[in-house]
C-alpha cells in the first residue's frame, strides 16, 4: 500500500458523488489525479482493494484507466486513479449513432475487452457510465473494476453466481443470481450487447424501471432487434447485437476477439460500399480460456426428457432423478435444469447435499441464498417480502434465525420465541413446509434441484417425503 502524506493532497473539485463512493479531482505534487473514497457507513473497502489489485493486472492496457496508489486518507482507505477529463459514454446516447462512428467505437471497445479478458479479468459491469469517451479524438477508456473478478485460477474455483452483481439494465442473465451458474467473460459480451443496442437504437432492449421486471426480461424475454427499432441498422449488425444478447452464454460470442473480427469485416464493407453483405458470424470465434463441458456428449436425450417432464400435467408432486456415472461433472446438468425451469416460469432452488451437514442444512442454505438475493436487490422488493415473511412465518422466525443468518438482516424487529413443545428441527421443518406452501401460492411451480441426492441427510429425506405425500403441494417438483 502506497504511503502518501495528507498534506500533499489538494482537493480541486468533486467530480461525482454516488451511493457508495465519492470521486474528487485532486492535485498531488503538481500532478492531477482522481481520488476515490467510500462514503460514511459504507462497508466497501474491499471493492477499493479489488479495483487496485485488478488495475495493476491491467496497467499494460492503454485504454484502461490506470490505478496509481491505495493509501489511507483522512482515516479511511482511498484509491488514487488516473484523471481522464472525458465524459461517460452515457452523455452521448441521445439518439442513434451513425453506422461508421458506431463501428469505429465498437471495434475499439471490443479490442479493449479482448485485452482485459486475455489478462483473465472479467469486468462484470460494462455499461455506458463505465466507459469514458472523447468524440473528437474517437478514443475511450474503460473504468471501474471494483466488482471485477480475476479468473486466472480457473472458473471452477469461483463457484456459481448466487447474488445480483452489476447494473440492472446491462447485467447478463447469469449475473442476476437466479440461474445458479458461473459468471465468465461471456457476461461482459452480453452487457456490451446492451450498450451496442442502445447506441444503434437510442433505447435499451428492455425499457422498464422495476428491478424485478428487468431481471425477468433478461432471463426470459427476447427484445425487438435493432433493425426492427431502427431500419437504418444493417441486418448483419442487428444479428451481431442479438447474438451478444443471447440468454445462454453458449449461444453468444465466446470471445471478444471473435466479435472484434466480425466488427472489422463490417467496417471494411461499410467504408467500401456503404452496405454490409451477410456473412457467417463468429467464424473466427473460439472458446479460448473457456472449457465448458457439453451435456449432449454425455446424454444426447437429456434435453428431450427434461422438457417432457417440465411440461407434463402436474396433478401431484413429482421427482426427476438423473444418475451420473463417476467422473461426469454435475454442474452443466444443473445449469441446464435451472435455465429450463426459468423458461417454463418455474421457480428453481438449488440444494447442495452433504451427509455431514446439520439437519435440514441444505434447505437452510437454499433459503439463505434467496435472502442474499433480496438483500442485494431493490429496497421496495425487500420490504414486500419482509411483510410476507412476517405474515407466513411469524411463529417460526426465531428458529430459522439460528440457521439462516441473513433472515436477521431482513427482519430486524425482535420476535418472541413461541412456547411450542417441539424440537428445533421439527420447528424448522414446519417453517419450511409453511414457506413452501406460501412460495407455491406466490410464485407458482417450485423446483428443488438436489445434488448429490445420495448424500441427503435423514431429516431432509423425511421432509422431502412429507412434501411428496401432501396433496396440497401439487406444484412442487
Amino acid at each position: 500500500m502506497a504511503s502518501l502524506s495528507e498534506k500533499t493532497v489538494l482537493i480541486k473539485e468533486t467530480i461525482f458523488e454516488g451511493k457508495r463512493f465519492v470521486l474528487q479531482k485532486v492535485e498531488i505534487d503538481g500532478k492531477i489525479y482522481l481520488l476515490k473514497t467510500a462514503k460514511p457507513w459504507q462497508q466497501v473497502e474491499h471493492l477499493l482493494r479489488n479495483e487496485y489489485q485488478i488495475g495493476k493486472r491491467l496497467e499494460h492496457i492503454p485504454d484502461v484507466r490506470k490505478v496509481h496508489a491505495l493509501f489511507h486518507y483522512q482515516g479511511k482507505l482511498a484509491l488514487l486513479l488516473e484523471y481522464v477529463p472525458w465524459k461517460p459514454l452515457q452523455s452521448y446516447i441521445e439518439k442513434p449513432w451513425d453506422i461508421e462512428p458506431f463501428l469505429t467505437f465498437a471495434i475499439q471497445i471490443a479490442k479493449v475487452l479482448h485485452q482485459v479478458h486475455e489478462a483473465q479479468v472479467c469486468h462484470k459491469d460494462i455499461n455506458p457510465t463505465n466507459i469514458l469517451y472523447n468524440p473528437e479524438q474517437q478514443r475511450l477508456k474503460l473504468i471501474d473494476f471494483s466488482i471485477s473478478t480475476y479468473l486466472g485460477e480457473g472458473l471452477h474455483l469461483h463457484g456459481v453466481q448466487d447474488r445480483i452483481e452489476g447494473t440492472y439494465a446491462y447485467m447478463a442473465p447469469e449475473q442476476t443470481g437466479r440461474l445458479y451458474r458461473m459468471v465468465d467473460y461471456r457476461a461482459d459480451l452480453y452487457s456490451l450487447g446492451v450498450v451496442f443496442y442502445q447506441l444503434l437504437t437510442g433505447s435499451l432492449p428492455f425499457e422498464v424501471d422495476n428491478p424485478e421486471l428487468i431481471i425477468y426480461a433478461h432471463l426470459s424475454q427476447i427484445p425487438l432487434s435493432p433493425k426492427e427499432k431502427n431500419e437504418e441498422v444493417p441486418e448483419v449488425l442487428s444479428e451481431i447485437v442479438m447474438k451478444l444478447l443471447a440468454k445462454a452464454p453458449e449461444d453468444r460470442y465466446q470471445t471478444a476477439l471473435g466479435l472484434l473480427n466480425d466488427l472489422k469485416k463490417c467496417l471494411q464493407q461499410w467504408k467500401k460500399s456503404r452496405s454490409i453483405e451477410p456473412f457467417p458470424l463468429g467464424a473466427l470465434d473460439k472458446r479460448g480460456q473457456l472449457d465448458v463441458p457439453s451435456i449432449t456428449q454425455y446424454y444426447p436425450e437429456f434435453q428431450e426428457r427434461l422438457t417432457t417432464w417440465l411440461t407434463r400435467d402436474k396433478a401431484s408432486t413429482s421427482v426427476f432423478y438423473l444418475h451420473l456415472p463417476e467422473g461426469i461433472p454435475a454442474q452443466p446438468f444443473i445449469d441446464q435444469v435451472y435455465t429450463a425451469a426459468i423458461g417454463h416460469k418455474i421457480t428453481p432452488f438449488v440444494i447442495r447435499c452433504d451427509t455431514h451437514q446439520r439437519p435440514l442444512a441444505p434447505f437452510n442454505l437454499a433459503f439463505e441464498r434467496f435472502l442474499q438475493q433480496l438483500l442485494s436487490g431493490a429496497e421496495e422488493t425487500l420490504q414486500r417480502w419482509k411483510e410476507k415473511f412476517l405474515e407466513h412465518l411469524q411463529g417460526f422466525i426465531p428458529y430459522l434465525q439460528h440457521s439462516v443468518p441473513s433472515l436477521a438482516k431482513v427482519i430486524t424487529e425482535p420476535i418472541e420465541t413461541p412456547t411450542k413443545q417441539e424440537t428445533e428441527t421439527e420447528a424448522i421443518q414446519d417453517a419450511y413446509y409453511n414457506l413452501i406452501r406460501f412460495f407455491q401460492e406466490e410464485q407458482g411451480e417450485l423446483l428443488f434441484i438436489l445434488y448429490p441426492a445420495e448424500q441427503l441427510e435423514p431429516y431432509s429425506i423425511k421432509f422431502l417425503l412429507r412434501l411428496l405425500q401432501d396433496e396440497r403441494l401439487k406444484k412442487v417438483l
